[in-house]
């Protein structure tokens, strides 16, 4: 399915179904990743979704969804490749399972627009004691990150083996810079959204018509966003990062890079070689690793198809390292060396082909992918998309792992793990 698109100002693309009772309005709102921007962002993104002059409290907010027969709101944050996203997403009852005739739509992007452009603001200043309890919240989930020792390794990881790029900035940005900022400041990074993110809106749902001028019309004429710098180079060798925390389960991260990004002819076979690699339960690394040497509590493997990389995951043993790190490595020539099986190949494509469908079962799913695509420079229909996994050979496979070199390797161990030594 694909949407119809108006190319204003700011697109609109219309996802015309029946297959939801529902209908979205989601609005992405982005703009370059960068590590002076991202805290601002994060805690607008928050502070737009607690008030605006005309529902200036949670309760008022909430009276106001409920009056919309229960409709749902929100506003977050996270990163796409080198951008930082702002999602804002309302989502009603279709009109046509109303009691009576309403123009709900109208009514909900009324909101949306009031909600975006008309914050709790007074002067060129937000509420200081909003901003003063979000920025606290925010300060605390950046912290918590450091608790989670998993998010903390694999950020630690992207942090070492991205640290040139744009990419290394996490969504929700630095403690400090949040503590830093204030009311009058964040009132700047509101403006400077307002006048500089690249926007898109999509809606999706059974709709007649789809007037969003309510929600666009404000928003000042849209330059191209400047393309981010990079700087994303293979190093001469591979980089090992140690740290010692008080854990008693190591966290051994290692990325890998790969020419192929989403908007590459091979992308869908690099899918595949993921999946494979250590995407899902029958992939080598959760069968070898865990299952059959019983080496890692849990093994497996991302690719983050916006920057070309492949992340593998495991928590393990302590004095496990070394063996761990070689039985990975081996995992990986064994796809760079040998045809996958048929029988391995079919089940893998099912299994990817099953997520996208499930993704495309709720109408952000079919928004996130088609914004996805449009970010990468590549929009793929869903069933041309369903088409080039099925078309995946083993040749195919053999060359995207062929292409897959290892970057950098992170290792989070317990400090007295003096026998996890690294080897470089």
């Amino acid at each position: 399915m694909q949407p119809v698109t108006t190319n204003t100002n700011i697109p609109v693309h219309l996802f015309q179904t029946k297959q939801f009772k529902t209908t979205a309005v989601i609005m992405q709102c982005r703009a370059p990743l960068s590590e002076h921007t991202a805290a601002g962002r994060a805690l607008l993104a928050r502070v737009l979704k607690k008030g605006s002059l005309r529902y200036p409290s949670q309760s008022h907010i909430k009276e106001k969804l409920d009056d919309l027969y229960g409709a749902s709101f929100n506003v977050d944050v996270g990163k796409r490749g080198n951008y930082h996203v702002m999602s804002f997403r309302m989502e009603f009852v279709n009109e046509q399972f109303l009691p009576a005739q309403e123009d709900l739509f109208a009514e909900a992007t009324a909101f949306l627009a009031e909600m975006v452009h008309a914050p709790l603001a007074e002067g060129r200043a937000f509420n200081s004691k909003i901003v003063e309890e979000e920025k606290r919240t925010l300060v605390q989930k950046i912290n918590t990150i450091y608790d989670e020792k998993d998010r903390y390794a694999n950020m630690r990881l992207v942090q070492e083996m991205c640290s040139a790029e744009a990419y290394s900035v996490h969504p929700l940005g630095d403690a400090h810079q949040m503590e830093a900022l204030d009311e009058q400041k964040l009132y700047d990074v509101y403006e400077q959204f307002l006048a500089e993110d690249a926007i898109d809106v999509y809606v999706v749902g059974d709709v007649g018509s789809y007037d969003v001028e309510a929600v666009t019309g404000p928003f000042p004429e849209r330059s191209p966003l400047p393309p981010v710098e990079d700087g994303s180079e293979r190093p001469p060798r591979v980089r090992y990062v140690e740290e010692a925390d008080d854990i008693h389960q190591g966290k051994l991260q290692l990325g890998y890079r790969t020419p192929v990004t989403q908007d590459d002819p091979q992308f869908a076979a690099m899918q595949v070689t993921n999946g494979l690699f250590g995407g899902f339960p029958h992939s080598k690394l959760f069968q070898e690793v865990r299952e059959k040497r019983s080496l890692a509590y849990y093994a497996a493997s991302r690719y983050e198809s916006q920057k070309g990389l492949v992340m593998v995951m495991t928590g393990i043993e302590k004095g496990q390292y070394e063996q761990v790190k070689t039985v990975i490595g081996e995992q990986l020539q064994a796809l760079q060396q040998e045809a996958v099986s048929e029988e391995l190949l079919a089940q893998t494509k099912r299994m990817l082909i099953n997520q996208i469908r499930e993704t495309t079962d709720a109408p952000g799913g079919l928004a996130a992918l088609h914004f996805q695509g449009k970010m990468a420079g590549r929009v793929r229909p869903i069933e041309t998309w369903i088409e080039e996994i099925e078309q995946v050979s083993a040749e195919d496979v053999l060359a995207c792992a062929n292409s897959i070199v290892l970057d950098t390797v992170f290792f989070l161990h317990g400090k007295e793990d003096k026998d996890a030594e690294t080897t470089v």
